[in-house]
């Protein structure tokens, strides 16, 4: 004979006992039973050795399902006429209740129900606000035949257990409001990874579909969001075959904006994919990232990448410029000596390798070849801070853990390199204000 997989039964208390007692006799019956009561509805449990034979605990002995201690707890709701107090108390006794029975059993086959018939309405409605988020089956007992020419209480003997999946879980509703709450945080990782693992369990095909295109959706933005701009162009393509899904779960405001937004995106993750060398477009995709790492924050990390913006800048710019001597662009990397004016060549030959043929040129240096070529970015670099060694802003990135020293960034050393970064590449026409950012993906009302 098979075995039925092993049920808690969540159930709140009222001043009746006899739907509970319908409840747990019903098949499945529960391996274990967590009661919620107020101090009132504990009574009716019959807790006590003199109980009488109507209350729950005796009633269900009666039945051939007596209930031991450790087979049931119970949990006392503080006032039960209050919402919040009682959501409170719910999550807080309850929820780590429900982790701790899931996580017996490796297999998964440890199921919940979740009866809210007994207690008080807020209680009820509480129990059901709290349950949304458990991987859980609904359960009411109702009856064909009650008093007071079908208003009152259901008649003895007259029950009926109706029963239901979460309908938040079955329309996917829960699980893509737990993933936009992650994406919302910058984790497109952990949201990506959520839908993965459960998306495929939907039963419904048309909830599976969607969940699934709202999954790449969030995997072509954990894609650009890892500088990996191929495989978030491919993914994009994958979307937008079947974005019209998403209307499922986005707001119609954030399924347009995605709509409007492909061709674009596709475009710059083009020129991401394809550029050999530094562009002003990885000037601004690195300034994205490393907003999206402030507001994290994680300032060590969006540090190294303000400081890599400034770095591409200045080689972005040298790429675009033509040399007085060449019609080739300036590749700040390799530069022959005969592509530099004869005033930097020779004051740069003197601590040079003889037989160097080519030079190689560091963050400052090539801030200097522009501001020798006259450039405008190279004008603005030296009238700003990062000319100057006691106020450089770039000095704690210097001497951070993840540079040469060990102390981390702080949000005041952010925000400082953060202004000064932008207002040097102000000189190309780059703002914060101007600077991509990932679309708010707006939670459709239910």
């Amino acid at each position: 004979m098979l075995r039925t997989m092993p049920v808690l039964l969540v159930v709140t208390v009222g001043g009746s006992p006899r739907p509970i007692i319908e409840s747990i006799l019903a098949t499945p019956r529960p391996d274990r039973v967590l009661f919620l009561c107020s101090t009132q509805s504990r009574e009716t449990l019959g807790e006590r050795p003199n109980a009488g034979p109507e209350t729950l605990l005796p009633a269900l002995s009666a039945a051939g399902c007596p209930y031991a201690c450790g087979q049931y707890e119970v949990y006392l709701i503080g006032d039960p006429q209050d919402l919040t107090a009682s959501v409170r108390d719910i999550e807080h006794h309850i929820t780590p209740e429900i982790a701790r029975w899931r996580t017996r059993d490796l297999a998964g086959t440890y199921t919940v129900a979740v009866d809210f018939t007994g207690g008080t309405k807020v209680m009820s409605v509480a129990l059901a606000y709290v349950a949304r988020r458990w991987d859980c089956t609904f359960r009411y007992v109702g009856g064909t035949l009650r008093s007071k020419e079908g208003l009152g209480p259901v008649i003895d003997q007259h029950e009926t257990i109706l029963q239901s999946v979460n309908p938040l879980e079955a329309l996917g509703y829960q699980l893509a409001e737990d993933a936009l709450t992650l994406c919302a945080e910058m984790d497109f990782r952990a949201a990506e990874r959520l839908l993965g693992e459960t998306a495929s369990r939907q039963r419904r095909p048309e909830v599976q579909r969607a969940l699934q295109t709202l999954r790449q959706l969030v995997q072509a933005f954990s894609h650009w969001d890892s500088f990996r701009h191929k495989e978030a162009r491919t993914t994009f393509d994958q979307v937008e075959k079947n974005q019209n899904g998403l209307s499922l779960f986005l707001a119609q405001s954030s399924v347009d904006r995605i709509h409007a937004g492909i061709p674009g995106w596709s475009e710059t993750l083009r020129v991401l994919s394809e550029s050999a060398n530094s562009t002003f477009a990885l000037v601004e995709d690195l300034l994205s990232n490393a907003l999206r790492r402030g507001k994290e924050r994680r300032f060590d990390d969006a540090v190294a990448r303000l400081y890599r913006a400034v770095e591409a800048l200045a080689q972005a710019a040298l790429a675009a410029r033509q040399s007085i001597h060449s019609t080739e662009r300036i590749d700040s990397g390799l530069i022959p000596w005969d592509r530099l004016p004869s005033d930097v060549a020779q004051r740069w030959r003197a601590s040079a390798s003889r037989n160097q043929d080519t030079l190689q040129l560091a963050l400052l240096d090539s801030y200097h070849l522009l501001n020798a070529l006259g450039d405008p970015l190279g004008t603005a670099f030296f009238k700003s801070d990062f000319a100057d060694p006691k106020r450089n802003p770039l000095k704690p990135r210097n001497v951070s853990i993840l540079a040469h020293g060990y102390k981390p960034i702080s949000d005041v050393q952010f925000e400082s390199l953060k202004r000064a970064v932008f207002q040097l590449a102000q000189a190309e026409g780059c703002s914060e204000d101007s600077v991509f950012r990932f679309p708010v993906l707006e939670r459709r009302g239910l």
